[in-house]
């Protein structure tokens, strides 16, 4: 299940949040009604990575969609 909270609650509470986080309860962080970041836990996050990496390509890798340019 995915925790959702406030931006001031995040800066209230970055500590427990982080720890939430990384024993594998997502944590939506959202500022006047609108979601804004998701907070999850490192290998998640690779496994997200690798997933849409998988299914797309480089292209649609979430962070940044940078391609290794070999010679």
């Amino acid at each position: 299940m995915t925790l959702m909270i406030s931006r001031t609650e995040l800066a209230r509470n970055t500590r427990k949040v982080i720890e939430q986080a990384r024993k594998g309860q997502p944590v939506l962080v959202e500022s006047y009604g609108e979601e804004q970041v998701a907070i999850l836990d490192a290998i998640d996050f690779r496994l997200l990575q690798a997933y849409t990496h998988y299914q797309g390509g480089p292209a649609n890798d979430p962070v940044g969609g940078q391609k290794e340019v070999t010679h």
